[in-house]
C-alpha cells in the first residue's frame, strides 16, 4: 500500500477539482481552501476534510 503524505493528498484532490473545471464538469471560478484534518474519532478514519461540502455549495 502506498502512503501518501498530507500535501499529496491535497495536491491529489486540487489536480481532480481543476482537471473537473477543465473538462466542464464544475462551473466554479476558484476552487476552496483544501483543509485536512484529523478525526478525533480513529474509526472515522486517519484524515478527513469538507471539501465535497465547500464545493457543494459553490456548483449549486
Amino acid at each position: 500500500m502506498k502512503i501518501y503524505s498530507a500535501d499529496q493528498i491535497k495536491d491529489i484532490l486540487w489536480g481532480s477539482i481543476e482537471k473537473n473545471i477543465r473538462q466542464g464538469n464544475f462551473q466554479i471560478k476558484d476552487i476552496p481552501k483544501i483543509i485536512l484534518l484529523i478525526p478525533k474519532n480513529k474509526s472515522h478514519g486517519d484524515l478527513s476534510t469538507n471539501i465535497a461540502m465547500q464545493l457543494s455549495r459553490e456548483l449549486r
